[in-house]
């Protein structure tokens, strides 16, 4: 139990960063506000792999993962969170996060994840043209949007998000997905084969749509 962060930032000697298979779980229930999983690298680390790992339910559930190009090319970058479950409690925890941060444009790829009973489901940053690519998540459950993706290009393909947004439907907070570029630097998005129902709102049991409503 406990937070668990890695710094690669200004490490020379590794390359390429792999983390999978791993179990964050609550023991002690008195501790449940300090469980995640938490990566912060520059480029002197080109790959990261974060996969196969599990975040049991907490208020502080979440993957955060922040990569910084200070001039590394952007195929030469792979940034990769996959089959990954995050479990948060009562509609905390920010599930998965990345932000892709510094000088040049990176790339992600985001597949095959689960988040329940979160913030957000996903949570994407980009401060420059970054890419990415978002597909086959399952998203259940959020008290904001399922997929927040700010800057950058994105194809978001055969993703399930069902109950995000849990109180309004007004507002661009409280949807499925939302989709959002700056005028410095323009995105182009493609949504495909994806399932996205029950959003917005569905804390409210008098609304007409069948299906659950959800999980705490």
């Amino acid at each position: 139990c406990g937070l668990s962060e890695i710094d690669m930032s200004n490490n020379p000697n590794i390359e390429f960063l792999h983390i999978a298979n791993n179990r964050f779980e609550v023991v002690d229930v008195s501790n449940m506000a300090n469980l995640h999983l938490f990566i912060v690298s520059d480029n002197s680390v080109s790959s990261i792999d974060v996969s196969n790992n599990t975040v049991h339910r907490n208020s502080s559930a979440e993957i955060d993962v922040r990569y910084y190009n200070y001039g590394l090319s952007m195929d030469s970058i792979h940034v990769t969170v996959s089959n990954n479950s995050v479990q948060g409690r009562n509609v905390n925890g920010d599930g998965i996060r990345v932000d892709l941060r510094g000088q040049a444009p990176s790339r992600a790829t985001i597949n095959n994840n689960t988040t329940r009973s979160t913030r957000y489901g996903m949570y994407l940053y980009a401060e420059r043209s970054s890419k990415w690519h978002v597909e086959n998540n399952t998203i259940d459950s959020t008290y904001y949007n399922g997929i927040y993706k700010n800057n950058g290009s994105s194809n978001i393909i055969g993703n399930t998000v069902e109950h995000a947004g849990r109180y309004t439907w007004s507002g661009n907070n409280f949807n499925g997905v939302y989709l959002d570029a700056s005028s410095n630097y323009p995105g182009t998005d493609t949504l495909k084969n994806n399932t996205i129902r029950y959003n917005g709102k569905w804390d409210y049991k008098t609304q007409n749509t069948n299906g659950s409503y959800g999980v705490g």
